[in-house]
């Protein structure tokens, strides 16, 4: 399997294609719960993520290791994703929730995960390049934006407003008029909601745009 691992002040990112997808790299309390799913779309999405998180916990972390030795995500091994009432996802293992912050996103072609200490607030969002986004740009782009956000930069600012919008953890924030990107470049950003301000880290391909925001007051 192809992963990509990438790192950012304290949050790690592992990114996927859907073509390595491997129901044989899952346990059997993993594989059950998928089973369970409706839609052959969201038993695919949960089965790449579970995929990512087993990795993880194999992962060697650069930063250092748990307090027994052993890697930083090892507890991640056959964890199991559950979703509070807002939609934000959180992990379980089998003594109950884990202390490690997720944030998940997929596209067609790819998933990837984002990893953190608990009480981070940070989000990741993963899209493809869409003309839909140019027709769309009134709903998620102020008239301010709109006049330094056009073309290639369009895909990277729906990212970075779906990231910001999980980071904020807040229903019904308008990602038009409650999100403002205050500065944009093709890798980086700065970004307020809530009056708060998030710092944003971009990694961009010719298949896809993947954005990790953090909450710049958690920044270490």
């Amino acid at each position: 399997m192809t992963v990509r691992t990438h790192s950012y002040r304290g949050v790690d990112i592992i990114e996927g294609d859907f073509a390595d997808l491997d129901l044989g790299m899952l346990t059997p309390a993993q594989l059950s719960e998928i089973n369970d799913i409706t839609t052959e779309k969201r038993r695919r999405e949960r089965a790449m993520t579970y995929q990512l998180i087993n990795h993880a916990a194999a992962m060697a972390v650069n930063d250092g290791t748990g307090p027994d030795g052993t890697p930083r995500y090892a507890a991640l091994r056959g964890a199991l994703l559950g979703h509070r009432d807002n939609g934000a996802p959180y992990l379980t293992g089998d003594n109950g929730a884990l202390p490690i912050a997720i944030s998940v996103s997929h596209c067609k072609s790819a998933a990837c995960i984002a990893l953190g200490a608990p009480g981070a607030r940070f989000g990741i969002d993963i899209e493809e390049p869409t003309d839909r986004l140019a027709r769309i740009a009134d709903k998620f782009l102020s008239d301010k934006e709109k006049s330094y956000i056009s073309g290639n930069l369009l895909l990277h600012a729906w990212t970075i407003k779906e990231a910001v919008y999980k980071a904020a953890d807040t229903p019904g924030l308008s990602l038009r008029d409650g999100i403002d990107i205050t500065t944009i470049t093709p890798d980086a950003s700065t970004t307020r909601a809530l009056g708060a301000a998030y710092d944003g880290m971009t990694l961009r391909s010719a298949d896809r745009c993947l954005t990790l925001c953090l909450l710049a007051a958690d920044i270490p």
